[in-house]
């Protein structure tokens, strides 16, 4: 039989094994704590680092879509540029071709129309059909003759008499000339006029060929007892309008251009057809005698002005054209 010691004799060990538990557990329990404290930093750390990729990572796929943005509007400049090279030397063909065979043609005609005019004089008036031709050979000589004089306008380029002219005042010009077509097909016509708009540098006697031309074709599409209205304000580069006086835009920006718009409340232009307005022999009016000519030669026509021409058109029906010319600064530029 084992004896056991005394109680007293096993307390020193006893003390002595759990003062030593107790150090080894604080040992423990510190390296722990530094484990989880470098643990910790070494997640904050990471943390931070992969924060900084993350937006590093946005940033990159903002200036690639912003690069691609700017790719895209690129391309589509070059694009634009392209079709504009293209037309341009389509114009310049067609125009030294149609000053061309206007003056081989124009001669022709003379004589024709002359002779038409002789037999006239000299046959038998009583015999109703051979007037009726004649009158049919007269009349067609002198639409042949206007095309070919649409077709001189077009490709000639003479120099421009430019002057500063009042834009409303040369709006109601051309509207005083056509109040007989206004009147003669019951068209309602009203005038929406800003003030205080500065003088144009502008050839009078063009710009009033081509707003003759756009009201003219304004009248023919518009069904009767139809209406048309005329405006006219200044417009900022940014696109910002102003019906009131010349002034500093919103952001502080000259007003750039000035404005006139025609609209119309006819049946509008066929879609296939509105893209190809300003193309030579296009027409929508060939059954009344129209020649194609028309809105080709109002673009050359702003076009040499440095300014821009737009035809749309409208959701309610009817078509709208604005024609924008450049405001001179007061420094001389534009």
């Amino acid at each position: 039989m084992i004896r056991r010691p005394p109680r007293s004799t096993l307390f020193p060990y006893t003390t002595l094994f759990r003062s030593h538990y107790a150090i080894e557990r604080n040992r423990i329990e510190n390296e722990l704590k530094d484990t989880r404290d470098k643990l910790e930093v070494c997640v904050q750390e990471r943390t931070q680092e992969l924060v900084k990729i993350n937006v590093s990572l946005r940033q990159e796929v903002t200036q690639r879509k912003q690069k691609e943005q700017q790719l895209r509007q690129a391309y589509a400049k070059l694009q634009q540029a392209q079709n504009q090279l293209i037309q341009a030397e389509k114009m310049q063909v067609v125009g030294a071709l149609a000053s061309g065979v206007a003056h081989e043609v124009k001669n022709p005609l003379a004589i024709i129309l002359q002779a038409a005019e002789f037999l006239e004089k000299r046959i038998n008036n009583s015999d109703e059909n051979v007037l009726s031709v004649l009158k049919d050979i007269e009349r067609a000589v002198v639409r042949a003759d206007n095309i070919i004089r649409g077709l001189l306008d077009f490709s000639r380029l003479s120099r421009l008499e430019i002057a500063p002219q009042d834009l409303n005042s040369l709006i109601t010009d051309c509207l005083i000339l056509l109040k007989h077509q206004f009147d003669k097909y019951h068209i309602e016509v009203t005038k929406d006029f800003s003030s205080g708009i500065p003088p144009v540098e502008i050839d009078k006697n063009r710009i009033e060929q081509v707003l003759i031309n756009l009201l003219m074709n304004a009248v023919q599409a518009t069904p009767g007892a139809g209406k048309l209205t005329v405006r006219s304000y200044l417009q900022t580069a940014d696109g910002s309008l102003s019906r009131g006086p010349l002034s500093e835009g919103n952001n502080g920006s000259k007003y750039a251009f000035a404005v006139v718009e025609i609209e119309d409340n006819g049946n509008g232009i066929a879609p296939d057809l509105l893209s190809r307005v300003f193309d030579p022999f296009v027409t929508t009016k060939r059954g009344i005698g129209g020649t194609g000519l028309g809105l080709s030669i109002v673009k050359n026509i702003i076009e040499m002005h440095k300014g821009r021409i737009e035809v749309n058109n409208k959701e309610e029906g009817g078509v709208r054209v604005r024609v924008m010319f450049k405001l001179q600064k007061k420094d001389g530029g534009v």
